[in-house]
């Protein structure tokens, strides 16, 4: 079921996602650089998520 934030404004929105911009992305491309980044397709069903977890971890 689909909770909406009281929130969920499009302001809201567009704050968080500059804040995501300036802060957060450049994080991940630091620990990218390093190779500390695994990216998986969470598009995928439950056990394809996990199946593609374990084999880049090598698990």
């Amino acid at each position: 079921m689909l909770e909406i934030r009281t929130d969920d404004t499009p302001e809201a929105i567009r704050a968080r996602l500059k804040i995501y911009h300036e802060e957060t992305e450049e994080v991940i491309e630091y620990y990218e650089k390093q190779n500390l980044v695994i990216h998986i397709n969470g598009e995928q069903t439950i056990e394809d998520v996990k199946k593609e977890i374990f084999e880049k971890l090598g698990i």
